[in-house]
């Protein structure tokens, strides 16, 4: 998988019983959920919990976010009492969470996670959550807590080991197919899932349904085990109880709808097969999970599981009403015009629709210019599949909302709308602007078919112009080819890179430049802001406080003989960000798509095909 970055992280404590931000965008708040707001505000020597109600699970370590009041000596033990009087071990501890910038993520970066100390300071940027962790004893069941004379209603929920052991025909399998557990690329997809205490337990449903939770030879968790996922003994509390949490949960509703619940563990830990032209190079597919990533919405459903003022079969309709208002496809523009039709002359577009149910269903997109009935072709269970789409005939030269059609998802009776670039672009003088180049699809963007505007850094931003003739006053100046080069068309295309002045330590910036059909190309240059001159025939660069440039003369060979160009570009900068036009691109597409552009234009002659 090509590195990418995402810059931001949502950091989740919903496993705190706060909720979290669901948005990689948004400054992190731990404690701004609906939950979060129903808690109370500490005052003098209380501790609170955070959120409204307290869920504990049996023999398993609790750890709550908890606000304090003014006159709490943090430094000191914290002295709790069941209500039959027994005093259980307890710690005050803050967590700090800092966001991360992670290469490569597919799902939101975990964040770097740690437990600080009376004496330890906090980083600049990290958010930080007082969490208060108790060892409750089995026994305790039904009691309450007493923190600093404040008694806390506990609600208890037997855990997956109790579970098991009292019902033997639960099943705790994985809703994911053992041929894409068992695929690389899957777990590096879904390593951020992992390393994050918060999500852990949507890695662990993936991977066994929850089934190592109901093993364990003590039911109290060890702080000082070895062995654990995570180094500090508390944030492996931290995890094993949101692990249990969501285990109780879906055990439960096994219990009482065992349908729903198959359902919905399937949609938690949703993993689609991309295939063909979505899929690898080769041809063999690609798994990646497709999780719902809104930390609210999932807090909220496994805390209306736990409810115990909910009878079962309203906990049923709880996660089927949740099934229902997820998405049952997605529909996105992958290549605009990736090859020319032998007979017509047209553009091919590719296009592709992912049906995330559990059932088969035909897809098929409808154009808004279509002269007959779209095709349906059958799309599998949680799989995405390819389809091309026949564009204008190549004598058409047209501006940018010209060139565009309306076209239609459509997988089952779920349909989306979008637009494709089917028409050859016309550049006229003085040039053809380009851009911008946007960030490679996050799980969560995709999910949403481009339903949010993309915002692009200012600092970071990327566009480019084609023309023909001399370069414009500014750009880089130099040679137009060599007598060894290949013959040139004229044509230049000028890329500008901005990046922050001063310099960002990582990987070495780069854009690629893709000249003809995809899959087929004529030529790919690629070109950094450290190239010498001469270092790629008919490139030249420029390096300048806050920006780098360069210009590439295009050979003539990459012009097809009725004056269109296919291009696409794609830009890797210092922080790791990978990025592309003329459309995002996923993690793992090996090149990007290709907008049709007719050189015709220039002069007012586009060529005509018969």
């Amino acid at each position: 998988m090509r590195p990418r970055a995402i810059a931001v992280v949502a950091v989740c404590a919903g496993m705190l019983g706060a909720g979290c931000g669901g948005a990689a965008e948004r400054p992190v708040k731990l404690l701004d959920s609906p939950a979060a707001r129903a808690g109370a505000v500490a005052q003098g020597r209380e501790i609170l919990p955070v959120a409204a109600r307290v869920d504990v699970i049996t023999g398993v370590r609790s750890v709550v976010a908890v606000t304090i009041g003014p006159e709490v000596d943090t430094k000191q033990p914290v002295v709790v009492k069941l209500d039959d009087g027994r005093s259980p071990p307890a710690l005050l501890r803050r967590i700090e969470i800092t966001p991360e910038v992670d290469i490569g993520s597919w799902a939101p970066p975990a964040g770097v996670w740690r437990v600080l100390g009376p004496a330890d300071v906090q980083r600049e940027g990290a958010a930080v959550v007082w969490v208060l962790a108790v060892d409750l004893p089995p026994d305790g069941l039904g009691q309450g807590l007493w923190v600093n004379g404040k008694r806390w209603e506990l609600n208890w929920a037997a855990s997956p080991e109790m579970l098991a052991a009292q019902h033997p025909e639960l099943r705790w399998e994985s809703p994911v197919k053992p041929e894409a557990r068992a695929s690389p690329m899957l777990a590096k997809l879904v390593e951020p899932d992992r390393l994050s205490p918060a999500r852990r337990w949507r890695y662990r449903l993936a991977m066994d349904g929850l089934r190592s939770l109901t093993g364990r030879e003590a039911s109290i968790v060890d702080a000082t085990s070895a062995g654990t996922a995570f180094e500090d003994p508390l944030l492996e509390s931290l995890a094993e109880e949101t692990d249990a949490r969501w285990a109780a949960a879906l055990a439960n509703l096994r219990l009482t709808n065992p349908d729903v619940a198959r359902r919905l563990a399937a949609r938690l830990a949703l993993v689609v097969e991309f295939t063909g032209a979505l899929g690898r190079r080769d041809g063999s597919a690609i798994h990646a999970p497709a999780w719902v990533a809104d930390q609210d919405d999932l807090e909220r459903l496994v805390s209306d599981l736990l409810d115990p003022n909910l009878p079962a079969k309203r906990r049923a309709a709880r996660a089927s009403a949740w099934l229902e208002a997820q998405a049952p496809g997605v529909g996105w523009v992958v290549d605009d015009a990736r090859a020319g039709d032998a007979v017509s002359g047209a553009s091919l577009s590719t296009v592709g629709i992912a049906n995330l149910t559990e059932v088969s269903t035909l897809g098929w997109v409808a154009l808004d210019r279509a002269s007959q009935a779209p095709g349906m072709t059958p799309v599998g269970a949680a799989a995405a599949r390819a389809f091309t789409l026949p564009g204008e005939r190549a004598a058409t030269a047209a501006a940018y909302a010209e060139a565009q059609h309306k076209l239609t998802f459509h997988a089952g009776s779920w349909k989306s709308a979008g637009t494709v670039m089917s028409g050859r672009l016309g550049v006229m003088p003085p040039g053809l602007t380009i851009g911008p180049l946007l960030p490679d699809w996050t799980m969560a963007d995709w999910a949403g078919a481009s339903k949010r505007p993309m915002v692009v850094e200012a600092e970071w931003a990327t566009a480019a112009m084609l023309f023909k003739g001399p370069p414009p006053v500014g750009t880089a100046a130099g040679a137009r080819g060599s007598a060894d080069g290949p013959a040139l068309s004229g044509w230049t295309l000028y890329i500008e890179c901005r990046r922050p002045v001063g310099g960002v330590e990582g990987p070495q910036e780069f854009i690629r430049v893709w000249l003809g059909p995809t899959g087929r190309s004529r030529l790919v240059v690629r070109a950094g802001p450290e190239d010498a001159e001469g270092t790629s025939p008919g490139v030249h660069v420029v390096r300048e406080a806050g920006r780098w440039a360069l210009r590439f003369d295009i050979p003539g060979s990459c012009i097809e003989p009725d004056g269109t160009l296919r291009l696409g570009l794609e830009r890797g900068d210092a922080r790791g960000v990978h990025s592309a036009w003329p459309r995002r691109m996923l993690p793992w597409q090996s090149e990007p798509g290709r907008l049709a552009i007719d050189t015709g234009a220039w002069s007012g002659i586009s060529a005509e095909r018969e």
